[in-house]
């Protein structure tokens, strides 16, 4: 279904074992990504990692009801993947089942989309403010990033200009490409980016993000909060929920050791403990930066 939207490149690449082969570097361009192995690899961002988009969401659909005398929805217990990831159309039709019109809930989707606008237009810093100083560090290291999100591009950039985030420097995975799980929008970060999936890193908070990620040979970052450190064992690095002050370009250059000279000539010595399931940053700075970030 892919194919209508961005094309056949596209339609063939989001097999991801393609990707990995035809994105992989040759040439000139390996032996300057050898220079500065920084710029090796993409840096994929949840929107939800800077902004508490799930309680947002959630606000939202309260309003929504009170508004037209529906019943509110209980979401305890219930996935994340449930309020942040399906399309409002379809929560309203199939999971609140508010009501089985569709032109009524593109009417409701409507009022909800409206209403978060405005919740998010109230946020003017991210969770982490030290993410600011850190994504500076990694623009100056020109390490490409894109931020990936269920909203439409106008939303997420006005909300990323209010945050402080040089929209700039990022690419913008919205809702207008009409991508519905998660690994799809991974894998057309990773293709906007010109960086295969195996050395693409994903900054998350849940679960589901986590499982997206190593489904397409990524590595994962999940950020403590929303969910557990418990929760989120299955990251390849967990960080605090102010853990970007802790976190170096190199600490993260150490997730692909294992890869050696088949990722970016670095031949680094990994820990003994590199196989025993997410490691805490402190663990992955240990060494000094090759490059001061």
């Amino acid at each position: 279904f892919l194919q209508g939207t961005f094309g056949s490149e596209f339609s063939e690449l989001l097999d991801v074992d393609t990707m990995n082969d035809r994105l992989k570097v040759t040439g000139a361009e390996r032996h300057r990504q050898s220079q500065f192995p920084d710029e090796a690899f993409g840096l994929i961002f949840d929107l939800s990692v800077f902004v508490d988009v799930e309680s947002k969401q959630r606000e939202a659909w309260d309003w929504v009801a009170d508004a037209h005398g529906l019943r509110r929805f209980d979401f305890a217990g219930r996935p994340a993947s449930h309020v942040r990831d399906m399309m409002a159309e379809r929560l309203i039709l199939h999971v609140f089942k508010w009501t089985s019109d569709i032109k009524e809930a593109r009417k409701l989707a409507f009022d909800h989309h409206e209403l978060l606008v405005g919740l998010l237009s109230e946020e003017s810093e991210p969770r982490d403010p030290s993410v600011l100083k850190w994504l500076d560090a990694v623009f100056k290291q020109k390490i490409p990033c894109a931020i990936v999100s269920v909203f439409d591009r106008r939303t997420v950039r006005r909300l990323l200009e209010r945050l402080s985030i040089d929209v700039t420097q990022v690419t913008i995975i919205a809702a207008e490409a009409e991508l519905e799980s998660r690994s799809e929008r991974f894998l057309m970060a990773c293709m906007e980016l010109r960086r295969p999936p195996e050395q693409s890193i994903v900054f998350c908070n849940c679960v589901e993000s986590i499982i997206a990620a190593h489904n397409i040979t990524a590595k994962a970052v999940a950020v403590v909060g929303d969910s557990t450190a418990h929760q989120l064992s299955g990251a390849d690095l967990l960080l605090p929920p102010s853990g970007f002050d802790e976190l170096t370009i190199y600490g993260l250059r150490r997730l692909f050791a294992d890869q050696g000279e088949g990722f970016m000539n670095l031949k680094k010595k990994r820990s003994e403990d590199d196989d025993r399931g997410p490691k805490p940053v402190t663990q992955a700075t240990l060494e000094p930066p090759e490059r001061d970030v």
